[in-house]
């Protein structure tokens, strides 16, 4: 991948980082999908007496090893009360440091996204964008829709993902069909050298 190829794939980053800044923070769909505790106060000090250590929760739990209480588990899980969270007991990082590997992580897919583009032999606008929204749904087909199958993700906040990723990777896939340098720019240079030395 040349250095024009680094730069496009930059410029896409930035533009899902940007649309993620818009969707997560101005639009109100995000914010309305997240539910508030009663008792947040409540809720921190629950945590603190039945999660030890940092790490992901789930309830029930079933024991594996207990087949009468695995059973239990399941039909709490069908008829009761159903959590998955993450706990840090003791904070994490901050709004920056999210953001920087927000960023990274975007840059990392649309380098993913600009290699597979640099290979293509069609290099039609049509095409790239195509690409690049494969790449979202690819994602949302492997990684979303499962989380909210297993993990009883809300409708909501689940629309929003998946929302969030098509209009960010759509827009960033434009962008590498403007920027992405295509394949056959040294095409005729190569074929004008043929042609000198006959």
């Amino acid at each position: 991948m040349n250095s024009r190829s680094f730069l496009a794939a930059l410029a896409a980053a930035f533009v899902v980082f940007v649309w993620q800044s818009i969707s997560h923070m101005a639009l109100p769909w995000f914010h309305d999908s997240l539910n508030k505790f009663e008792n947040e106060a409540a809720m921190v000090e629950a945590f603190k007496a039945n999660a030890k250590v940092d790490g992901i929760y789930h309830l029930p739990q079933a024991d594996m090893k207990d087949e009468a209480a695995t059973e239990a588990a399941m039909k709490q899980m069908e008829t009761g009360v159903s959590v998955f969270v993450a706990v840090r007991l003791n904070g994490r990082g901050g709004m920056a440091q999210s953001l920087v590997h927000q960023f990274i992580y975007n840059l990392l897919g649309a380098l993913f996204v600009t290699f597979l583009l640099t290979k293509l032999s069609h290099s039609g606008t049509g095409c790239r964008v195509g690409v690049t929204v494969f790449f979202a749904l690819f994602a949302i087909a492997t990684a979303i829709l499962p989380n909210w199958s297993w993990w009883a993700f809300s409708n909501s906040f689940t629309g929003f993902l998946v929302f969030d990723h098509l209009v960010g990777w759509t827009l960033a896939g434009f962008v590498l069909a403007k920027l992405v340098p295509k394949n056959d720019e040294g095409e005729p240079e190569i074929e004008s050298v043929e042609s000198d030395s006959e």
